[in-house]
C-alpha cells in the first residue's frame, strides 16, 4: 500500500476518533474545541507531518547503504514497520492525549486560555 495513502487514511480516522471524544467526553475536556481555524490548524501540521515522514521514509535507503545488512529484507520490513508504526502513533496522538486527559486528569477546574 502507498505510505502516503496509509498516513491519510489513518489521519482521517484519527480526526473521526477526535470527534468522537469531543462529542462522548466533551464535559470532561472544557478547554478542547473543534473549530474550523482548529481543523484548518490540524490540517496544516498533518501536511507539514507528512512531508516530515516523508523525508525520513527516504532515509531508508541511505541506512541500508550505511548499515550493510546481510538480510536486507529484513531490514528493509523492520524499519518500514518501525517507521510506520511511529507515524500512526503521532497521527493519533491528540486522540491519545485527549483520552487520558478526559479520564485521568488532575481533577482541577480546567482554565481555558
Amino acid at each position: 500500500m502507498n505510505f502516503n495513502a496509509f498516513l491519510v487514511g489513518a489521519a482521517a480516522i484519527s480526526f473521526v476518533c477526535l470527534l468522537a471524544v469531543v462529542g462522548l467526553l466533551g464535559e470532561r475536556l472544557p478547554c478542547l474545541e473543534v473549530t474550523a481555524f482548529t481543523i484548518v490548524g490540524g490540517a496544516i501540521g498533518f501536511t507539514i507531518g507528512l512531508c516530515i515522514a516523508n523525508v525520513l521514509y527516504f532515509l531508508g535507503p541511505l541506512s541500508e547503504k550505511l548499515i550493510d545488512p546481510k538480510n536486507p529484507h529484513l531490514l528493509r520490513r523492520i524499519l518500514f514497520s518501525a517507521g510506520t508504526g511511529l507515524s500512526v502513533l503521532l497521527i493519533f496522538s491528540p486522540v491519545i492525549r485527549n483520552l487520558l486527559l478526559a479520564f485521568f486528569g488532575s481533577g482541577a477546574p480546567a482554565v481555558c486560555e
